[in-house]
């Protein structure tokens, strides 16, 4: 399966929750050294976006 897949698998997986470095930690667990610019690239290919929190006061 391709890189770019399996990322977008964790991601849409997770509800677009994890962000780069904690996709880099799974995959890196299951045997794939990528870097975490490498991830951001192919999020931003495949224009997924982080779910964002607002911090209420």
């Amino acid at each position: 399966m391709n890189l770019a897949y399996k990322i977008k698998d964790i991601f849409i997986e997770h509800n677009g929750i994890y962000s780069e470095l904690i996709i880099k930690i799974i995959l890196n667990n299951k045997g794939n050294m990528v870097s975490q610019t490498k991830i951001a690239r192919i999020i931003k290919i495949f224009k997924l976006y982080l779910v964002t929190r607002i911090k209420k006061m």
